[in-house]
C-alpha cells in the first residue's frame, strides 16, 4: 500500500493547516503529543513527546518585542513527568504576548506526576500482587482507574482514643509529644514491618502523621515519632482520637493496598468491578507538576505565562521516618502547581485532581496571578494557597499579593491531611476570592491571615465575596469555620458569601470566625446557616464591622459568640437578622460594653422572649445595646428548607435590612472543564454528634 502511505504524508500537512485555521492557534504553535518525538519539528505532523522539549522550542520563539504570543498545543492523552516542569525568567511573556501552554481546542491532556504499575497478577486470596521497585515512594494514597485508594486502616469504623497522656521521652529532644497510653489490644508490637506503622492523632484544628517507634505492651505505651510543638494543641492527649495506618495485618477491604517494603511488591484488594486486566494502576510520586521558578531578591521573576485547558493529577507525598505535624492549615504542604516571583500567571479551564498537598501555590513575590474557571478535586491537603506564613514588611514586592481566584470549583480536600484550606490567604495582601463553590471539606473553607495578635500584618485589602461554602469540618477537626480570619487586615471585606452546614468534632464550628487579633474586618450581606456553635464568633479583635447578614440555625452554645472582653471596641454588629430554634442566642463572654449591637431583628419561633447574656430584651436595651432592633418572625419564605427570601412586609427592613440574594455565589464552570463528583468515598469515617 505504498500509494496510500504516499497519499496520505501529502494530505497531513494540508489538514493540519486547516485544523490550525479552525481552531485559531498561530502558525508556529509547538505541538506536544503522546506519540511526538522530541527529535520531531515541533508541527502538528510531528509533534514533541516532552513539554520540557516544547518548553526549550518556544525560548528561540522569543524575540526583543514579539508582539505576538508564543504557544505550546498539547493533545490529547496522559503525560507522566519524570521532574517538574519548570519555568524561569527565560520563559517569561509579556501582557500582550505570553507564554501559553494549552490543552488543544477540544481534547483533554493530562500531565500526571505518578508512575503506571504493570505486572499484576491474581493472588489465591483474589488480591493483585505486583513488583514494586525501590524507586518509588512508600505512597500513601494510589490510584485504580482514576480512583484514589488507601492504605489498611485501624480501627476499620471509627476511632481509637488515647488512654492516658504520656510525658515525653528524651528522644523527643525539645520538639513535641512522642508517647500516649493506648488501651490493651490497639497497637501490637508484633505488627509486620511495624516501623513503617503510622499513628495519625488528631488534635484540636489538625492530625498528625507520626510512625510507630517502639511498643511497650506491660504498661501499653507506644512511642511515635515527636509532634512539632510542646503545647497542648500538638498534644497526644487523653481521649483524643487516632487511627492506625498501613498495617499489614488488617489489610482486606476492598480498594486497600499494602506497599511491603522488604518483599518489593504491592499488595491490592480489588474494588468490585474492577479487573486485573484492564485496570489503570498509578503511584503518584511528584510532589508538584508545574513550578514557576523566579527569585524576587534577585528581581529575576517569571511573567505573564498561561496554563489552559490542561488537567493535572497524581502528586505524592511519602511521611519521612520523622513524621509529619504542621501546627495549621497543612500551609507547608506542596502543590501541583507552585510559584515564587511571578508576575500575571493564569490557570484557566485546568483540572487539578488527584494530590497529595495543594492544588496551587501563588507564592513569594507572586503577584496579579489568576486561577480561574477551574477545577479543583480529590485534593490531599487543601486548594490554593496564597502567600506564605512569613512575609517582608519593608520589601512588598518581595510578598505574594493582588491575586484572584475565581469561579472555581473546590471540593473534596483533605484527603489525606484533612486540616487543608479550600483557599488558604497567609501573609498577602490585596487578593480577591469570588464565585467559588468550595465543598467537603474536614477544616475551613477560606482563611485570611497569618498574624495572631496585634502586631503588623501585610495581610490586608483582602476580598471574599459571592463564594458557596458548605458541606464543612462534618465532624473531624474542631476549631474552624467558613470564612476563618487572623491579624490586623484594614481594608478587608467577607460579603455575599453563602455557607451552611459547618459541623465541628467538639468546639468551633461557626460560620464567619474572627480569630485572634482580627481587626477592621468586615463582613456584611453573608447568608450564614446550620453551623454548630455560632453563625458568627470573635474570639478577640478589634473594630470589625458584621453588618447585614442572616445568621440562623446554630444548634449549640449561641448564635452570635464573643470569647474575650477587652479595653478597646471589639466589634459593631447591625442591622442583622438572627433566627434560631435552638440553644441560646448569645455564647460565650459578654462582660463589658465594648461592643456595639444595634438595629438587629431576632426570633425564635420557639420562645416568647430571648436570652440576652442572662438578661431579659429590655433589661439589655437599658443597658445601651440594640435599642432599635426588633424581636419578630423576619416572614422567610422556607427557612427550614434554605429559602431565607424576604416577604415585602417583613419586620426586617424597619430595622434597615437590606434584601440580598445568594443565587450568584458560587461557581458555575465553563463547557468543557470537568465537574467535580458531587459525591466521593470519604477518607476518613466521620463521627458526627
Amino acid at each position: 500500500m505504498p500509494e496510500v502511505r504516499a497519499l496520505i504524508a501529502m494530505l497531513i500537512p494540508m489538514l493540519a493547516s486547516t485544523v490550525v485555521a479552525q481552531v485559531n492557534l498561530p502558525a508556529d504553535t509547538i505541538y506536544v503529543a503522546p506519540e511526538g518525538s522530541d527529535q520531531g519539528t515541533g508541527a502538528i505532523d510531528s509533534p514533541l513527546a516532552t513539554l520540557a522539549a516544547a518548553l526549550e522550542r518556544s525560548r528561540d520563539l522569543k524575540a526583543p518585542g514579539c508582539q505576538e504570543p508564543r504557544v505550546i498545543a498539547v493533545r490529547e492523552g496522559t503525560f507522566f513527568l519524570a521532574e517538574p516542569l519548570t519555568l524561569t525568567s527565560a520563559d517569561s511573556g509579556a501582557a500582550e504576548a505570553p507564554l501559553v501552554v494549552c490543552a488543544y481546542p477540544g481534547e483533554r491532556a493530562t500531565l500526571s506526576g505518578g508512575v503506571l504499575l504493570s505486572g499484576f497478577e491474581a493472588t489465591p486470596q483474589g488480591w493483585w500482587r505486583a513488583p514494586y521497585p525501590d524507586s518509588l515512594p512508600d505512597a500513601i494514597s494510589l490510584y485504580v482507574n482514576g480512583v484514589r485508594r488507601g492504605r489498611p486502616r485501624l480501627p476499620r469504623e471509627g476511632y481509637y482514643q488515647i488512654v492516658a497522656e504520656v510525658d515525653p521521652s528524651p528522644d523527643a529532644d525539645g520538639r513535641g509529644y512522642d508517647r500516649f497510653q493506648f488501651r490493651p489490644g490497639d497497637i501490637d508490637p508484633d505488627w509486620l514491618q511495624r516501623d513503617r506503622v503510622e499513628i495519625l492523632p488528631f488534635h484540636q484544628w489538625t492530625m498528625s502523621r507520626l510512625p510507630i517507634r517502639s511498643v511497650d505492651v506491660q504498661q501499653n505505651i507506644v512511642a511515635v515519632a515527636p509532634t512539632q510543638y510542646r503545647t497542648y494543641w500538638h498534644g497526644l492527649l487523653a481521649e483524643h482520637r487516632y487511627l492506625v495506618e498501613n498495617v499489614r495485618e488488617a489489610l482486606g477491604q476492598p480498594g486497600q493496598f499494602y506497599i511491603d517494603g522488604e518483599a518489593g511488591e504491592i499488595l491490592y484488594v480489588p474494588a468490585e468491578g474492577e479487573s486485573i486486566g484492564d485496570a489503570e494502576v498509578i503511584v503518584p510520586v511528584l510532589p508538584t507538576l508545574i513550578q514557576l521558578a523566579g527569585d524576587a531578591n534577585l528581581g529575576l521573576r517569571v511573567d505573564h505565562v498561561r496554563f489552559e485547558g490542561l488537567s493535572l493529577a497524581h502528586t505524592g507525598w511519602e511521611t519521612s521516618v520523622d513524621g509529619y505535624s504542621f501546627p495549621q492549615a497543612e500551609a507547608e504542604m506542596p502543590a501541583a502547581v507552585h510559584s515564587t516571583g511571578a508576575r500575571g500567571l493564569v490557570l484557566e479551564r485546568c483540572e487539578i485532581a488527584h494530590t497529595a498537598g495543594y492544588g496551587v501555590h501563588m507564592g513569594a513575590g507572586s503577584r496579579e496571578c489568576v486561577v480561574q474557571d477551574c477545577s479543583l478535586w480529590d485534593l490531599g491537603a487543601g486548594g490554593i494557597k496564597i502567600g506564605e506564613t512569613y512575609s517582608d514588611a519593608e520589601n512588598p514586592e518581595l510578598n505574594a499579593g493582588a491575586n484572584t481566584v475565581r469561579n472555581c470549583a473546590i471540593m473534596h480536600a483533605g484527603r489525606t491531611h484533612p486540616a487543608g484550606i479550600g483557599v488558604w490567604i497567609g501573609q498577602s495582601s490585596g487578593n480577591l476570592v469570588e464565585h467559588c463553590t468550595i465543598a467537603d471539606l474536614y477544616y475551613t473553607a477560606v482563611s485570611v491571615g497569618w498574624s495572631w495578635g496585634y502586631a503588623d500584618s501585610t495581610a490586608n485589602h483582602n476580598e471574599v465575596a459571592y463564594n458557596h461554602m458548605h458541606t464543612i469540618g462534618q465532624g473531624v477537626l474542631s476549631d474552624m469555620g467558613g470564612i476563618y480570619t487572623l491579624g490586623v487586615a484594614p481594608g478587608s471585606r467577607l460579603h455575599h458569601n453563602h455557607m451552611h452546614h459547618i459541623e465541628a468534632f467538639s468546639y468551633g464550628g461557626w460560620g464567619i470566625y474572627f480569630d485572634e487579633g482580627t481587626t477592621n474586618m468586615i463582613a456584611d450581606h453573608n447568608l450564614v446557616y446550620r453551623t454548630k456553635t455560632g453563625g458568627f464568633h470573635q474570639h478577640y479583635g478589634r473594630d470589625n464591622l458584621v453588618s447585614n447578614n442572616i445568621l440562623a440555625f446554630s444548634r449549640t452554645d449561641g448564635q452570635i459568640i464573643r470569647t474575650r472582653a477587652e479595653e478597646h471596641h471589639s466589634f459593631t454588629l447591625e442591622h442583622n437578622i438572627v433566627y434560631w430554634t435552638d440553644g441560646p442566642l448569645l455564647g460565650s463572654n459578654w462582660e463589658g460594653d465594648n461592643y456595639a449591637l444595634d438595629s438587629n431583628l431576632y426570633w425564635n419561633p420557639n420562645i416568647e422572649a430571648p436570652d440576652f447574656a442572662g438578661m431579659s430584651f429590655e433589661e439589655w436595651q437599658a443597658k445601651g445595646q440594640d435599642p432599635n432592633s426588633l424581636y419578630g418572625d423576619p416572614g422567610f419564605a422556607d427557612p427550614e428548607g434554605g429559602d431565607f427570601t424576604l416577604r415585602p412586609d417583613s419586620p426586617a427592613f424597619a430595622i434597615g435590612f437590606q434584601s440580598f440574594s445568594v443565587a450568584e455565589a458560587g461557581a458555575t464552570l465553563p463547557p468543557g472543564v470537568p465537574v467535580p463528583p458531587d459525591e466521593m468515598p470519604a477518607a476518613f469515617p466521620l463521627i458526627l454528634p
